[in-house]
């Protein structure tokens, strides 16, 4: 067979294709690699809150709280499932274990 010049062009530009798509995929699967890293790192450090109003000294426990300013905060109250919002709450960092001992309680 002889050497046709149009043919090995074309299979070195298929080529150089290949190798730079291949690369991309390299890089795109790195990158979800470390995004999933993050996101596993993330979900370790939930942070759990006791939160008490003085009023009725009733204390509501949530892993998220949304600071609506002037003192007033929103969260959903996870023993209720309930949107709560009050102002002048006492809000208190706890632990997980002790998260999970105060909802539903047995």
């Amino acid at each position: 067979m002889a050497f046709d010049p149009v043919v090995s062009g074309y299979n070195e530009q298929m080529a150089t294709m290949f190798r730079e798509r291949r690369t991309e995929m390299k890089t795109t699967f790195v990158r979800w690699c470390l995004a999933g890293a993050v996101a596993l790192t993330l979900s370790g450090c939930a942070s759990y809150y006791k939160v008490t109003d003085p009023g009725s000294g009733r204390a509501y426990y949530t892993d998220n709280i949304h600071n609506k300013g002037n003192g007033v905060i929103r969260f959903k109250d996870e023993n209720t499932k309930q949107e709560i919002t009050l102002a002048g709450s006492e809000v208190m960092e706890i632990t997980k274990d002790q998260f999970k001992a105060n909802i539903h309680p047995k």
